[in-house]
């Protein structure tokens, strides 16, 4: 990955022979995975090349907390067998975005 882009967790990140893994990543069979869904992000100091995921959370300026039986609002963004990510749009009345 050449630049910034957001991931779910899982999706390949890079080589582990050519980019260091580092926040939030794993390295499996020689491959760097991204462990969080985030924004990638890389770095290259000194000629060593590094390769993070950052929380979107992080970027958020409040946080909105929602409890068990909190209304949520969202978007389905991928589905799978058992799993799906859905990106909250609002909690009750609260717009997240």
């Amino acid at each position: 990955m050449d630049k910034e882009e957001t991931v779910l967790a899982g999706v390949l990140l890079g080589n582990a022979t050519e980019v260091n893994g580092g926040e939030n990543t794993y390295t499996r069979d020689g491959l760097i995975y991204s462990a969080i869904a985030g924004l990638v992000k890389n770095e290259d100091k000194d000629g060593i090349k590094k390769v993070s995921v950052v929380s979107r959370n992080k970027t958020l300026e409040k946080q909105v907390f929602f409890n068990i039986g909190s209304l949520v609002y969202g978007r389905v963004l991928y589905i799978k067998e058992d799993l799906a990510i859905v990106r909250i749009i609002a909690i009750e009345n609260t717009p997240v975005e």
